[in-house]
Formats: C-alpha cells, sequence, structure tokens
C-alpha cells in the first residue's frame, strides 16, 4: 500500500505475512458460487475463481503506522517472533523481518509514542513485546500501550481458569512496565493541530473489539480491526465465521460499519485484507447492498 494521506497525517502499512491463503469454506459457513462471482471484478486475488469449494481466502498481517507531527502510532502489531501457537502453524513460533520493515520507512523502535491494539487475540497483540534475555519486554520502550478495556478485562479473567499465553508474552509485561492505559468508546486519544484521533466501538469478533476513528482537514479513516475479515463480506456482512462466538453481535458491528461508511470518501483499514489492505465502501446500486474498492496501487 502506498502512503495514504488523511489531512495532515500519513497512514503507511507495514506487513508481517502477506499471502497467506485458506480454504474459503474453511473460515464462511454461509458462503456461496455467486459470492464469489460476484466479488470476483473488483478483488484483484486468482484465488478467487467462481467456485467457493475452490477459491481460497487471501490474507495479510500487518501494522498501520500513523505518522501525526511527532507521533508515532502502531495499530496492531500482528504474531511476533518467537512466540509458540501450535495451534495456529502459520504463527508457531516464526521469524520475520517486521523491524527491519518499520526501519525502511523511518520508524525506530524508541521512536514509537503510541500501540493500538483493536482487540486482544494473539494476531494483534505479539510484537507488543520482544524477548531479551529470557525476558519479555516491550518492544517500544517509550510508547503508551492502549488496549480495550472490556478485551483486557475478559482476556484476565480468562487467565484464571485457562492457559492463555499470548497474554501472559503480549500484554503482562506491557503493564507490568508501567506502560498500558486502558481505553473505552468514545475516548479522544489524540488531538493536536487539526488531527484528531477517538475510540468507536465495535463489540463482536471479541467482547471489547474497537474501531480507531482518524480525522483531519475533512478527510476521515477508520481502522476497523477484525471487524471484517474478506471483501466478499462488505456485501455479506451476515458471512459466518465458526471462531466468532459473539455472532449476531459481530454481524451487527459490521453491519453498522458499512452503514456508516457507505459513499463518504472514508477509508477503510482492514487488519487482513490483502494486496494494498486499504478501500472504500459504496453502495452498489446495480447488486444491492455495497461494494468495495481498494485504494490505487500508486
Amino acid at each position: 500500500m502506498p502512503p495514504q494521506r488523511i489531512g495532515d497525517a500519513v497512514v503507511e502499512k507495514v506487513y508481517e505475512i502477506d499471502g497467506l491463503t485458506m480454504p474459503f469454506l474453511h473460515l464462511f459457513a454461509n458462503v456461496d458460487d455467486e459470492d464469489i462471482q460476484r466479488a470476483q471484478p473488483w478483488v484483484p486475488d486468482p484465488h478467487l475463481n467462481g467456485s467457493v469449494a475452490e477459491s481460497r481466502c487471501n490474507f495479510s498481517w500487518h501494522t498501520y503506522v500513523i505518522k501525526a507531527h511527532d507521533e508515532v502510532i502502531l495499530v496492531d502489531t500482528g504474531h511476533g517472533n518467537d512466540k509458540q501457537r501450535p495451534d495456529f502453524i502459520p504463527s508457531d513460533v516464526i521469524d520475520t523481518d517486521f523491524l527491519s520493515r518499520l526501519n525502511s520507512i523511518g520508524v525506530e523502535r524508541e521512536n514509537v509514542t503510541m500501540v493500538l491494539c483493536t482487540h486482544m487475540h494473539y494476531d494483534h497483540v505479539g510484537w507488543n513485546t520482544i524477548q531479551r534475555q529470557g525476558r519479555w519486554v516491550p518492544t517500544f520502550p517509550n510508547a503508551r500501550y492502549l488496549f480495550p478495556r472490556k478485551d483486557y478485562e475478559w482476556q484476565l479473567e480468562e487467565t484464571k481458569t485457562l492457559p492463555n499465553p499470548a497474554f501472559d508474552e503480549s500484554v503482562v509485561p506491557v503493564a507490568s512496565a508501567g506502560q498500558l492505559d486502558l481505553v473505552d468508546p468514545g475516548d479522544v486519544i489524540y488531538d493536536s493541530e487539526g488531527i484528531k484521533l477517538w475510540i468507536e466501538d465495535g463489540a463482536g469478533h471479541t467482547p471489547g473489539s474497537i474501531i480507531i476513528r482518524l480525522e483531519s482537514k475533512g478527510e476521515t479513516a477508520s481502522f476497523v480491526g477484525d471487524v471484517i475479515h474478506h471483501p466478499v463480506q462488505v456485501f455479506r456482512p451476515d458471512m459466518r465465521m465458526p471462531f466468532e462466538p459473539l455472532l449476531q453481535m459481530s454481524i451487527d458491528a459490521r453491519t453498522k460499519m458499512l452503514a456508516e461508511v457507505a459513499d463518504t470518501g472514508t477509508i477503510i483499514f482492514p487488519a487482513h485484507f490483502n494486496f494494498t489492505s486499504g478501500g472504500r465502501v459504496f453502495t452498489d446500486a446495480d447488486n444491492g447492498g455495497y461494494r468495495w474498492e481498494f485504494v490505487p496501487e500508486d
């Protein structure tokens, strides 16, 4: 994704894992050939081939970097290196050049001022910490880490009865270092010299999922995390994922988000869309519902 200017702010994407594909029917229970065919004209993906049984979801895991005056803000931090995640082999003890990719856009670990996690699944908090001398420590020593309060409390409660290595390795060290802040929908987290960031409710994928809104000079963007996973869900927000226990809440959050941003020019930055990742939502006058348009490659 080329840098996207939102008023006086700039958004860049730094990928961790790119181009991982999974069978469509492994992830979405109620999708058919017609849905795949409808998406093909505006999703530049050879893995969508007209048949849902043969199509695959093409995913990316990445961090969005918001540069706002002197602030360097990261949104979601992927899987992280060296972390044992045997339940999802692509993230199990991986070793990527993620920090070098951050460096390539002028971001050093020490320069990051804020880290925002849209929710607290392991693949969104991983680079919160790195291992040093056998201990997990905050990757970004000068940053405040902002977590959704409801998700933090949910995960904290779960650790009382279930093992939660992602929480122990990627969240607890941040709290122990005194760098953790909890946020709620409605909180304004940055407002300076014409750039504003605030929190909106996105609960559904997890109990406390949030959406991060950015506004500057009349231009807007939304960092929506896992409120939406694939472009097909733009016109099929009711598509079900088997690992979302709060199914109706997830559908409602997605439907609400799409209705709010459609035809407004707002750039949506999802956590797992591949290619240029960011895009806009438009009313689909020909077919009903909405359609997706990726931001250009250049």
